[in-house]
């Protein structure tokens, strides 16, 4: 199976690869922290109306979590010219298994695949993942941005661990990400 190149580092190995046999899948084989802005763009989702960067639910240095929004533009200032504003990231989540917060970093993984399949538009990542408390935990991803409502993100995330287990799972809005430094929409209490 041919790789695309890495665009950072000729030395890096490159982690996506495109399956012949199911030519609308791109995928994903290792987790390599120096590739995830190449892996965030070719995964990308979005359906014309709005799109969103790969970047993965949880957190890591070097991940850029980016939602475009067709048609708005802004300028932070006079002194600023006007741009694409990066909208709120509703993507991430935050998982601790027993107390441990998951990271690839940490920990050991024992399986790891990422892929968007072009026809369903759905990106999907299997994770088998095994905390330093000696638990083991498969976790199934799913992302989708939704063609029939244009203002509809879906996101599914199933746990199952090998034993009894405390999990707890955390998501939310976080309505601060910038443009490289820029933030375009106010800050301030909103509700519905």
């Amino acid at each position: 199976m041919p790789s695309f190149k890495n665009a950072y580092d000729g030395n890096l190995k490159s982690t996506i690869e495109y399956d012949k046999e199911n030519a609308w899948e791109v995928y994903e084989t290792a987790f390599e922290k120096d590739c995830q802005g190449k892996c965030e763009a070719v995964l990308s989702l979005g359906n014309g109306y709005m799109g969103v960067r790969s970047a993965l639910e949880e957190s890591y240095t070097g991940q850029t979590r980016n939602m475009f929004i067709a048609g708005t533009f802004n300028r932070f200032d006079e002194n600023e010219v006007t741009e694409l504003p990066n909208a709120a990231d509703m993507t991430a989540i935050e998982i601790r298994i027993d107390g441990e917060q998951f990271s690839l970093e940490t920990g050991e993984t024992l399986n790891y695949k990422r892929w968007l399949n072009f026809k369903k538009a759905l990106l999907k990542r299997n994770v088998t993942w095994k905390s330093s408390k000696n638990t083991t935990v498969d976790m199934e991803f799913e992302r989708f941005v939704s063609l029939a409502n244009l203002h509809t993100i879906g996101q599914k995330l199933t746990i199952t661990p090998d034993k009894d287990t405390k999990i707890l799972v955390k998501t939310g809005i976080d309505g601060s990400l910038t443009n490289t430094g820029t933030q375009h929409f106010s800050e301030g209490e909103k509700r519905f």
